[in-house]
């Protein structure tokens, strides 16, 4: 072997013989690990992206949370997904300072627990995440497009909630139990690196199968219910919104007295929804495909004996996934017209209604006390219709 395919194999490779499953000499991605580094500072600008990707999603998604649960008034089905949405991603990001570390090392030095623990939570919050947005997009479509309001109750968004954590548990399993901390030899010494030891069936490519189905039950079909539940709302949107045009126009007098700047008004907020809409669909697909690109090349990387391909790119990845939870708390939470109001009046108080004196001038003071219930359950994000001008 060359020196070229040497320098390519102790990068993000290892080749050994595997003595626990029987399937002889066989080949190691390193995942978190990466040897033979061109440069002394790529680590540390890692662990610093990754740092900064778990602190920025744990503030602003624990804002989000605390938000929903303390205020009654957004304690709507939708908001009960997004609370756990956020969940899933603060413990999703909350592993970057421990890859980061282990960018730095080099080596895994956090023992075998860690190892299976970081792995499993990644897929596991990840997943969950993923399914989380479907089962938005889905009780917005049942809402708006089925005009169902009945269907999802608090109790079935719970429900739904508890049996995405349990199946996504339960599924990853085989993630736990089969990553592992190996020890390869390097030089004149040994490196121990957190990878991936599959049981060796006979006749049954298991990594393969296994990538396969979470490439398709993971990415692909949520991919596909969140594009047809976004397009179907927006269609029932648009169309509702030329109806009201064009039935304003023959049957209300008062509709070419409407200001242009109301019109303008009306034009925006119709543009935002839809922007809105195809932005949860684009985010999504170009957050969440190259992790799972990732992982398929390298299950054909090792099949073709290349061994090209960087671990770097696989925490490229990761980091690009991460950067998804911190969209998250912005498309879903700042981007809800009803949640961002709380927000704002947490920053800046709204007065409140008062019938005492004023002292200075005598005169009463009146004061706008905070609206209950202010979240219209089929509302798109919040938004609602602007109100017209009187005669």
């Amino acid at each position: 072997m060359n020196q070229k395919s040497n320098n390519r194999l102790n990068n993000s490779y290892f080749m050994a013989e595997d003595k626990v499953n029987g399937w002889g000499n066989t080949t190691f991605f390193t995942y978190y690990s990466e040897f033979n580094r061109g440069s002394d500072e790529n680590p540390y600008i890692e662990a610093a992206v990754l740092n900064i990707l778990c602190m920025f999603s744990t503030v602003a998604n624990l804002i989000i949370f605390m938000t929903l649960t303390c205020n009654r008034s957004l304690r709507t089905v939708t908001n009960f997904f997004i609370c756990n949405l956020t969940v899933s991603d603060m413990l999703f990001t909350i592993s970057g300072p421990f890859i980061g570390a282990c960018r730095i090392t080099q080596s895994w030095t956090m023992g075998e627990f860690a190892c299976k623990s970081i792995v499993y939570m990644q897929l596991v919050c990840s997943t969950v995440s993923i399914w989380t947005m479907v089962m938005i997009s889905v009780e917005r479509f049942i809402c708006i497009v089925r005009a169902a309001r009945a269907v999802f109750t608090h109790r079935i968004a719970v429900i739904v909630i508890i049996v995405i954590w349990v199946v996504t548990l339960l599924f990853f399993l085989p993630a736990a139990l089969y990553f592992r901390v190996m020890t390869f030899p390097f030089g004149n010494t040994t490196v121990d690196v957190c990878t991936i030891d599959w049981p060796k069936v006979r006749s049954i490519q298991l990594p393969l199968i296994f990538t396969v189905f979470v490439i398709l039950i993971v990415f692909l079909a949520p991919f596909l219910l969140l594009t047809h539940n976004y397009i179907r709302i927006f269609w029932r949107f648009w169309n509702a919104r030329n109806i009201l045009k064009r039935t304003r126009v023959q049957y209300d007098p008062t509709w070419p007295k409407v200001s242009l700047h109301v019109r303008q008004m009306r034009d925006a907020r119709d543009l935002k929804v839809v922007k809105i809409l195809f932005s949860l669909v684009i985010i999504f697909t170009i957050m969440w495909m190259p992790i799972f690109t990732v992982f398929l090349y390298i299950l054909i990387d090792i099949a073709l004996n290349d061994m090209k391909l960087g671990s770097y790119i696989f925490i490229i990845s990761i980091c690009i996934s991460m950067g998804n939870a911190c969209i998250n708390p912005i498309l879903y939470g700042v981007m809800n017209e009803h949640l961002k109001t709380v927000l704002l009046s947490c920053i800046k108080p709204q007065p409140e209604t008062d019938a005492r004196q004023n002292v200075n001038n005598g005169q009463p003071t009146t004061i706008e006390r905070p609206q209950r219930n202010l979240v219209k359950p089929c509302s798109i994000h919040g938004i609602q219709p602007i109100p017209e001008e009187p005669d």
